[in-house]
């Protein structure tokens, strides 16, 4: 019985040495062939894009007319030009649709037309207006003559009373027909039109500054979109070999467990590794999927799947200003600041306009009508133009508070609040660049060294995962520990994709803070 469990001890041993000297390493060598020329590309292809020498510019708009403004004749010649736009799209491509089918802009493109609308009513409140006033009516029983006869009040004298016969009223027609036409001209407002004007002007363009500001949000959206579903795509690719290293590992895990090599509790961390694989995947796709709706939501798409993208993976790059250039062009052409000193004129005229009002100061105006009103329809019927019955009335006269209007003056106490508001977020807006542009610099540098220190981490990961290959060409080492290392540095590779999004969303935040300096 003993030499028996002995020569079994020794079987059991050679088999053993067998395995691990002879059929493993046989294949780790497999794997090795197998993982590590794809890994090594992959490292290369991500340390090609940790270059921060080109600096990152928006990409120029395409040449569409609606881009320049909201005519409707721009906006029909890139009509035509987006019905030829087929995928797979690129980046101009999805520029075009956007700025055609964009919410935003088609809602601000609608701002303008109506700012435009009421600079037209304010100017044409200058001009004289005119009003015209028509009624016809048919007399059932129309009022008859009326007259004296000769003598009827008696003779007085031996004469008659009257001496002869007297019409006193001709009586009505069956038909009496109204016209007038009345022309107002204001001659003298104390300046309240021509505040009214000013005011208008500011509010167009007010809102041509927010529709190049849709634009430009418009521009930031799909790049930074673009972007990062480029880089996501890559962190996808790099997931999905990392789980196909997993299920190599598992699989020897199995097998070994199966032989004591590897205790149970082994074999279920592998396979919660494997599973925390699939969960990094599962959300790398619902952030592609979350890209590609938003993508078609500013495009105005029915729907895009990754498949309909002309994607290009972008290197990290660098902002196009130093700190102190880029805060002396976020002062000069921020949409926002620029919107705000634009609504303190507004407001300052709005004050000075509500204040004039509150004064009750008479305007002075111009009349002019000319009415006629009879039973011939002029023009047509005979003898109208001698019943008459036409006049043209002239007049000048003046209309206003005699004390004050005690509503106008409370909205001319509004109106000075709303101005005081407004000048202090101005102010408040420029005094806060310096600390925007402190924190998203400061932002951008420590990214750009997570983003250093991580491609210095991947080579030295590179380095350890060579050596581990030539110890199991060597048959000394263990397959297992080479794969384990390789997942790691396959999820870390993952998330430098996600390093390198966010690096590029805040180079990107730049350029949405310059405003027009970025175009």
């Amino acid at each position: 019985m003993i030499k028996t469990n002995h020569q079994l001890t020794l079987l059991l041993g050679l088999l053993l040495a067998l395995s691990f000297t002879g059929i493993a390493p046989l294949a780790a060598q497999t794997t090795i062939g197998e993982f590590q020329p794809v890994f090594e590309a992959t490292l290369t292809a991500f340390g090609a894009l940790i270059d921060f020498s080109q600096p990152v510019a928006l990409t120029p708009l395409p040449a569409a007319g609606s881009v320049a403004g909201p005519g409707a004749d721009s906006a029909a010649d890139s009509g035509a030009l987006v019905a030829t736009l087929q995928p797979p799209y690129g980046l101009s491509e999805l520029l075009t649709l956007a700025i055609e089918n964009s919410p935003a802009i088609l809602a601000v493109r609608s701002q303008v037309q109506a700012a435009t609308a009421d600079l037209r009513a304010a100017e044409g409140r200058r001009w004289p207006s005119f009003d015209v006033e028509t009624s016809g009516s048919l007399i059932g029983n129309p009022l008859g003559p009326i007259s004296i006869r000769a003598g009827q009040l008696g003779i007085i004298g031996g004469v008659a009373v009257p001496t002869q016969d007297m019409l006193i009223y001709s009586g009505m027609e069956n038909t009496y027909y109204k016209f007038g036409i009345t022309g107002s001209l204001p001659v003298f407002t104390w300046g309240k039109l021509t505040l009214g004007i000013d005011v208008a002007r500011r509010g167009v363009a007010i809102a041509a500054l927010q529709y190049r500001k849709a634009i430009h949000e418009a521009r930031l959206q799909v790049r930074g979109n673009f972007d990062s579903l480029a880089y996501i795509m890559e962190a996808i690719a790099v997931t999905e070999l990392n789980r196909r290293v997993g299920a190599r590992l598992n699989e020897i895990a199995e097998r070994s467990a199966v032989v004591g090599f590897l205790t149970a509790t082994d074999v279920y961390t592998i396979r919660i590794q494997l599973k925390e694989i699939d969960i990094a995947l599962a959300r790398l796709e619902e952030q592609r999927d979350r890209l590609l709706s938003d993508l078609a939501r500013l495009t105005g798409l029915a729907g895009l799947s990754a498949g309909d993208l002309n994607l290009e993976v972008q290197g990290a790059g660098q902002s196009r200003w130093d700190e102190a250039r880029t805060g002396q062009l976020m002062l000069a052409g921020s949409f926002d600041l620029l919107s705000l000193r634009l609504l303190v004129e507004v407001r300052d005229g709005m004050r000075q306009l509500a204040a004039r009002q509150a004064q009750g100061l008479p305007d002075i105006g111009l009349q002019v009508e000319l009415s006629y009103a009879g039973p011939r329809f002029p023009f047509l019927e005979i003898d109208w133009f001698r019943q008459d019955d036409y006049q043209l009335t002239i007049s000048l006269g003046t209309s206003g508070g005699v004390f004050g209007n005690p509503v106008r003056a409370g909205e001319a106490a509004r109106a000075v609040a709303e101005y005081d508001e407004t000048v202090q977020r101005s102010r408040e807006a420029e005094r806060s660049v310096r600390s925007f542009l402190r924190e998203t610099f400061l932002a951008i540098d420590l990214q750009r060294i997570r983003l250093e220190f991580f491609q210095l981490q991947q080579q030295a990961w590179l380095a350890e995962l060579r050596l581990k290959q030539l110890a199991i060409q060597a048959g000394a080492g263990d397959e297992t520990e080479y794969l384990r290392q390789l997942m790691e540095c396959l999820g870390k590779l993952a998330e430098g994709y996600g390093s390198l999004a966010e690096y590029r969303g805040s180079l990107l935040k730049l350029e949405g803070a310059v405003g027009l300096a970025a175009e």
